[in-house]
């Protein structure tokens, strides 16, 4: 006598092979959910470093001579915390030095965001960034 439908083995053995994929399926979307959260975060990161950086780098440019004179052990405003935008960190403005006349009147901006992950920005903002640029009937006063 011959059976036209599945036996219970067939159909085990097919619920088994579906429940393979879709356990893969899952494991793929589990990956795709983590790598999509860990950019959001670092987008906010950058995004609030960006923004920080570009608001110390007006400040400085604004009051040269005040960051200018910065020291590693140097308070506020050389140094400080910020928290915008759902990211929070720290940040530090130094001098290069005056060893040389590479980093005569060069200020290194430093962003280090802590939250919602890990990120350092640098940057450095020079005396010659200023609105009015040295030139040879008014030369800058950095590298006097």
């Amino acid at each position: 006598m011959k059976s036209s439908g599945l036996t219970i083995i067939e159909v085990l053995i097919a619920l088994a092979v579906i429940g393979v994929l879709f356990a893969a399926l899952a494991v793929t979307q589990v990956g795709t959910f983590r790598v999509t959260s860990q950019s959001q975060r670092a987008s906010v990161a950058t995004q609030a470093a960006s923004k920080e950086v570009d608001g110390l780098s007006r400040t400085v440019l604004a009051d040269f001579a005040t960051y200018n004179n910065c020291t590693a052990s140097s308070g506020a405003p050389c140094s400080g915390g910020f928290s915008r935008s759902g990211a929070s960190g720290t940040y530090t403005v130094l001098p290069l030095g005056t060893t040389s006349y590479l980093t005569n009147g060069v200020i290194k901006i430093t962003v280090h965001v802590t939250k919602p992950t890990n990120l350092t920005l640098d940057t450095n903002v020079s005396c010659i960034d200023q609105d009015s640029a040295p030139t040879v009937a008014s030369p800058s006063s950095c590298f006097g």
